[in-house]
């Protein structure tokens, strides 16, 4: 486990090689790391520190260099790894730091656990102090690494200020979205309704032209297909589809066709689908009175030629097929004359 360490971390040094220093950043010394570790593990570990320094862009690094260990060799580290914290100041100063950060790290059986500080030089104050532990697998091991130099030197202020800057953005986005929207929302093409959801996912008018767009693809399939069960299919999404008027038009002149054809051949059955279907779709609709007539026509002309019949049965039925009528269009036809004949020819059959 160690030698795969001291390889990964070896390699992490190698390519630690320049650091760029900015005079307005206040800069952080970085102690080598003490612990009952091998010794390229705390090296590593001191490594992975100063690359936090320098990607924090927050902080400037402070070179190891003849002065830096001059100064080093005059601190005295503790048999624990911990250090003299009244040292620290003394140290800073001569190395030209603003903060010293060190570590130790211990190894208990098949854990490590890294404690760290950060102390502020001009105050002596510790500015943080933490501790982390890992498993001695390399993921873990690293992942502990990242997780201690987000914590001693993440930059706050740059991250509100990156939060701040995705939710401006967000609300640019959102207004632009709601813009576009008021322009787009009664368009028919599909290309565009498709284009606006893909650029403005997460906006607020995304719900509304997300249904647009299904509801004109439903439209599109409808009149593709030119069958009543297609236009059925559409209607049924109910009034809050965009072309429900026109479906419901269409099928009313189709349940219209259907059944006037069904009375050519006296299809009864049919001709109450048909009118069924419209009351269900179209209870006020321009063609139901037609659709009325054409049940009621059907049904008193069927109901007359058996009451032609001397049989009892077809007298009966014949009565039937007039209260159909009646209920249908009850002010057509004077049909109560023609029942009450029949019922007396059914009582002189028996």
């Amino acid at each position: 486990m160690y030698k795969i360490l001291k390889i990964l971390f070896f390699t992490l040094a190698i390519i630690f090689t320049s650091i760029t220093y900015a005079q307005d950043k206040q800069m952080v010394a970085v102690l080598p790391t003490i612990g009952d570790v091998d010794d390229d593990i705390n090296g590593a570990v001191q490594d992975a520190l100063e690359q936090g320094v320098v990607q924090s862009k927050r902080y400037g690094l402070v070179a190891r260099g003849p002065a830096f260990e001059q100064a080093l060799s005059e601190i005295t580290f503790q048999a624990s790894g911990a250090v003299d914290d009244s040292q620290m100041k003394e140290f800073g100063h001569a190395v030209g730091a603003d903060f010293v950060c060190y570590a130790n790290i211990r190894a208990v059986a098949n854990t490590f656990r890294i404690t760290y500080r950060l102390i502020d030089v001009a105050s002596s104050e510790i500015v943080k102090v933490n501790s982390k532990s890992s498993s001695n697998a390399v993921s873990d091991f690293i992942k502990m690494l990242d997780d201690i130099t987000e914590d001693l030197f993440s930059n706050e202020a740059e991250k509100r200020a990156s939060a701040e800057q995705i939710l401006v953005a967000e609300r640019e986005k959102e207004l632009k979205a709601r813009e576009i929207w008021e322009n787009l929302k009664l368009s028919s093409e599909i290309i565009d309704l498709e284009n606006f959801i893909s650029q403005y996912s997460g906006t607020t008018p995304i719900a509304a032209a997300t249904e647009r767009l299904k509801d004109e693809k439903a439209w599109n399939t409808a009149r593709q297909t030119n069958t009543i069960s297609s236009y059925e299919r559409y209607a049924a999404a109910g009034n809050s589809a965009r072309y429900w008027e026109q479906a419901k038009d269409w099928l009313e002149e189709a349940y219209f066709r259907l059944a006037k054809d069904a009375a050519d051949i006296s299809d009864l059955d049919k001709i109450d689908q048909m009118y069924d279907n419209c009351l269900l779709l179209a209870p006020n609709g321009k063609l139901i009175n037609e659709i009325k007539n054409i049940r009621c026509n059907a049904y008193y002309d069927q109901a007359m030629k058996l009451s032609k019949s001397k049989s009892a049965d077809d007298l009966r039925q014949a009565n039937k097929y007039f209260s159909v009528a009646q209920k249908t269009c009850p002010a057509n036809k004077n049909i109560d004359a023609q029942m009450n004949k029949n019922d007396k020819a059914i009582k002189k059959s028996k």
